[in-house]
C-alpha cells in the first residue's frame, strides 16, 4: 500500500529503499520530539508530587478528599507507567535502524 508516497509492508515497516534523507530526518525528529515530550511529562508529574502534593499532605492543610481531588490518586501510577514507556523508547532510539517501527 502507499501512504504519502512511501511504501509500507503489511506489518507497517517502511521499505529502506523508499526512505530518502529527508524522510529519515523527519522520522528522527518525530521520535526525538516524542521522547522529549514524554520526558517533560514525567518531570512535570514529579514536580507536582514533590512541590505541591507531598508538602500539602504532610502539612495537613487539605482534607484527604480535597487532596485526592486536586492530586489524582493515580499520579504515582502514571509516573511509573510513563517511566517504563520512556525507558523502552530510549532503548529503541539507542538501537534505532531506519527500517523498523517503534
Amino acid at each position: 500500500r502507499m501512504i504519502n508516497s512511501t511504501k509500507f509492508s503489511s506489518d507497517g515497516d517502511i521499505y529502506k529503499s523508499q526512505l530518502n534523507e529527508s524522510n529519515r530526518q523527519n522520522v528522527k525528529m518525530t521520535i526525538i520530539e516524542l521522547f522529549e515530550t514524554e520526558r517533560n511529562y514525567i518531570s512535570n508529574l514529579l514536580t507536582i508530587m514533590e512541590v505541591f502534593a507531598r508538602p500539602l499532605s504532610e502539612m495537613g492543610l487539605l482534607s484527604r478528599k480535597v487532596h485526592g481531588i486536586l492530586f489524582h490518586s493515580n499520579i504515582l501510577h502514571l509516573i511509573h507507567r510513563h517511566s517504563i514507556f520512556l525507558g523502552k523508547l530510549e532503548e529503541r532510539i539507542y538501537n534505532w535502524h531506519f527500517v523498523q517501527k517503534i
